[in-house]
Parts: C-alpha cells; structure tokens; sequence
C-alpha cells in the first residue's frame, strides 16, 4: 500500500513501500550497472617503483565505487521506481536527473528523504524493530529467544 506524504507548497506524492525480491534484483543491477559504466575500477597491475625504478612494484585493483553523479542517478531510479502518483505536472515514472534539475529543491529533498527507508531496505538493512519497554531479546516471530541463540535471517 503507498504511503502518502505532504510536499511543499501543498502538494503530495504516494511512495510504494510494498517491496519484493524483484525491486532488490534491479537495485543491484543498476548500481552495478553504474559503477561498470563510471571507469572508478582499475585492474591489478605492476610498475616501476618510484623509489627504486629498477624494481616492479605490485598495485591491487581497486573496486569501482559509485560517484556523487551515480548517488543521484540512483535517487532519481528510485523515485521513478516507487512514487505512484503525485502533485507534480508530469509523470511519476518520468522522473530523471533533467526532472531534478528543474524541481524545486524543497521538493527533491523530501522526495529523497521519502524514499531513503525504501533503499535501506533494498540494501539488505532490516528495520528496527520499536522497543516495548521490555528490554527481553525476541525471535523474529516475536517470542522470547533462547539464551545464547541467534535469530534466523
């Protein structure tokens, strides 16, 4: 069921928190996607060293990262991925980086902020669960848990 939040200047934007495996299968292709796309990796190599040239010099490769650029591309995914309906004079699902470009940076900001629980949960983060005031450990089915085990995933 969408969730409803309030945008500045009295308008409104319904965000999908109904999320399944298949919504965290393509948050992970497109980060992958991004960071093949950006050139931040670099292969294992040897060279020279600087400080004795007649000596190679082993480098690790290093993992592509994704950049500020890649951050906002995948915010933009996000919102047109989850906002159902809205306020705003266009499509939803029209939502890209020319559409944040133009927006009304009040309104990014909250669209943003709406839709960071849905990321967390795409990356694996499990919410919290909120605190009875019983400070017992439960199972994930809420029953006391044994001492010494850990839930199951």
């Amino acid at each position: 069921m969408p969730e409803k939040i309030e945008l500045p200047d009295e308008g409104w934007a319904e965000i999908n928190t109904s999320l399944t495996g298949a919504d965290q299968k393509w948050w992970g292709a497109e980060a992958d996607r991004l960071k093949r796309a950006n050139g931040t990796a670099r292969p294992a190599r040897q060279a020279p060293d600087p400080d004795n040239p007649a000596q190679m010099k082993d480098y690790p490769a290093v993992p592509a990262e994704l950049t500020s650029d890649d951050n906002y591309a995948m915010f933009d995914a996000l919102i047109a991925r989850l906002v159902t309906s809205w306020s705003l004079p266009f499509a939803p699902s029209a939502w890209n980086a020319g559409w944040r470009d133009e927006t009304d940076l009040d309104i990014v900001n909250v669209l943003d902020s709406a839709v960071i629980p849905q990321m967390r949960r795409l990356q694996g983060v499990v919410p919290k669960k909120r605190s009875s005031g019983n400070s017992a450990t439960t199972s994930p089915d809420g029953e006391p848990a044994q001492q010494g085990s850990t839930p199951e995933p």
